[in-house]
């Protein structure tokens, strides 16, 4: 068996073995985001916020050895991107923590709950899955497109249906372009249309 065709078993036992220790771990310590910030913003107990300060550290520092090591590319990545979503963040955010209040955690902490027979979590984690889904492929697709996508956004908001090139400029994330179009191409509208939504999204 090659490299290419043994990868998908490699990450899946991997991650089996990943989620073993996170779970064996995150029960031992109660890792949780909820309860690191209610311990500080209640008791002033730093334990769990430090814990997490910790995983951030390690995060970054693993990310930076696979990049300098060549095993993965963090510009293919939608994080690293010159843009910042930051409606959707604050959005996202204020839905994110609002739902641990109501399911007494994080999504983290609703798995570690669940190996522990809770059935509570089992019901979070199903609608957990709904969510997800419903945004990527069901009822809130059109908002994140509208959000994400600029061509969505001029073609369902603003009804302008452009070019393949100015497709192409709109989903561009270079912070520079230069074109070389004729006069009366649709130059000013896409730069127009770059501009009102990323005033609107960005």
């Amino acid at each position: 068996m090659s490299g290419a065709d043994s990868l998908p078993a490699v990450v899946t036992v991997g991650a089996l073995l990943l989620g073993i220790v996170f779970g064996a771990v995150g029960q031992r310590v109660n890792f949780c985001t909820m309860g690191a910030v209610s311990d500080v913003a209640t008791f002033g107990d730093w334990r769990r916020m430090r814990m997490w300060v910790l995983a951030i550290v390690v995060a970054i520092a693993g990310v930076a050895l696979l990049q300098t090591a060549g095993l993965i590319d963090v510009a293919k990545s939608i994080y690293t991107g010159p843009r910042v979503a930051w409606l959707s963040m604050l959005v996202g955010g204020f839905l994110f923590g609002f739902g641990m209040a109501l399911a007494s955690g994080c999504g983290s902490r609703t798995l570690i709950r669940i190996g522990g027979g809770n059935l509570k979590s089992l019901i979070v984690l199903v609608f957990i899955g709904i969510s997800a889904y419903m945004t990527l492929k069901g009822v809130f697709v059109v908002w994140r497109a509208w959000a994400l996508d600029p061509v969505a956004f001029a073609e369902d908001r603003l009804g302008f249906h452009p070019d393949p090139w100015q497709a192409q400029a709109l989903r561009s994330k270079a912070p520079w372009l230069l074109l070389n179009c004729c006069r009366q191409s649709g130059k000013s509208t896409t730069t127009a249309i770059t501009a009102l939504h990323g005033a609107v999204y960005d």
